[in-house]
């Protein structure tokens, strides 16, 4: 099952209301949900052919999402991740790639931070 754009709204939305009642206490920035769905998302590498790669979604928050992948990916890496929407076209989202850490053999945890919506004119 993959995450599908309108859910994504969905959560965001809430988790952005959820900030308001957030305890003062708490470190993290954003409150966030613990999810287990696939989704789909493209490394921004230069050099290489752009290809789609999928990795479970582990968390979501108003700032950025939590995946688990095959592979380590560099901090710093933007990448596009990709939520399907009913329409058939979908929601990508630019993130940047802000923590990786090895989890156990073949299995590493990334955190990313949003940045901005990708835009059918900004792709080429």
């Amino acid at each position: 099952m993959f995450l599908g754009a309108e859910q994504y709204d969905q959560i965001v939305t809430h988790l952005r209301s959820e900030r308001a009642r957030q305890r003062s206490l708490e470190r993290r920035g954003s409150p966030r949900v613990g999810l287990r769905v696939q989704v789909q998302f493209i490394p921004c590498r230069t050099g290489g052919r752009a290809s789609v790669q999928t990795a479970w979604l582990r968390d979501i928050s108003a700032s950025g999402v939590g995946i688990v992948f095959h592979e380590a990916i560099e901090t710093g890496t933007y990448i596009v991740v990709c939520f399907p929407r009913k329409q058939g076209d979908s929601l990508d989202i630019l993130f940047l790639v802000t923590r990786c850490a090895r989890l156990s053999t073949g299995h590493f945890s990334i955190g990313a931070r949003f940045q901005r919506a990708i835009k059918p004119e900004d792709v080429k």
